[in-house]
């Protein structure tokens, strides 16, 4: 279950709905430019299924705007709909956002400690009126954030794809182990070998791999079941006027 968060509701298929949460837009994941991080809790959520369309903005605001434009920005403060989905594997979770609110006024929950120290925040402060955001949000580096959390699925990831490679090039197998290797972005199997020893010493030496994995293979594939879900209703309606 994700620390800081409130559950609203369980399904069968093992859904979590969350209560809607005040956050703090933190970042973007450098690897899906449709999951975005907060500071107050952890992890990429997946603005994907939100029913209204939002995106994510690398871009400072705009004076005078707010999130009602369907843009979001590192600093943005709103209250999101969120909620888990287990993945076919069993062992993990689709992390996703299902609505976008003004926060009218509430603050940010507690930050959670596995988040370190907030972000410094450039005078923002709380309006009374419906709808009201962080007036200036914090200075965007300009840099993916990546969590510990991503940061650890990736060196997971790598390890998987250096087994397999090390498994293709050892399988004998001289008609589809050639195709497999191109596959993953190597030349031929001289660099694919080379790729192999490379990375089982940096292992050996107890360093995390540095191992050419393609942006498309640290991603998993596949689509959450929303099969019994009804996005419509997921999602309160709401004006940003």
């Amino acid at each position: 279950m994700i620390e800081g968060l409130q559950i609203q509701s369980e399904t069968q298929n093992g859904k979590v709905f969350y209560h809607p949460a005040v956050l703090t837009v933190r970042g973007v994941s450098q690897y899906r430019d449709d999951e975005i991080s907060f500071q107050e809790i952890s992890g990429f959520w997946s603005l994907k299924y939100e029913p209204r369309g939002y995106v994510y903005s690398s871009a400072p605001r705009a004076e005078g705007t707010n999130p009602g434009d369907g843009k979001l920005h590192v600093g943005d403060v709103a209250k999101f709909g969120l909620n888990i989905n287990p993945k076919s594997t069993g062992n993990s979770f689709y992390h996703n956002i299902s609505s976008v609110m003004p926060s009218e006024g509430e603050p940010p929950i507690e930050r959670v400690q596995s988040q370190g120290q907030p972000a410094p925040q450039s005078g923002g402060s709380w309006a009374s009126d419906t709808g009201a955001w962080a007036s200036e949000p914090p200075a965007a580096t300009g840099e993916p954030y990546v969590d510990k959390w991503d940061l650890k699925d990736i060196h997971i990831r790598k390890a998987q794809a250096l087994n397999l490679l090390t498994e293709v090039l050892t399988s004998g197998d001289t008609v589809n182990a050639p195709k497999i290797v191109l596959a993953m972005g190597f030349k031929d199997a001289a660099e694919a070998i080379d790729a192999v020893a490379n990375g089982w010493n940096l292992l050996r030496r107890g360093l995390p791999i540095e191992f050419p994995v393609a942006v498309s293979d640290t991603e998993e594939e596949g689509v959450p079941d929303f099969a019994d879900d009804n996005l419509d209703e997921d999602v309160e309606k709401v004006s940003w006027d």
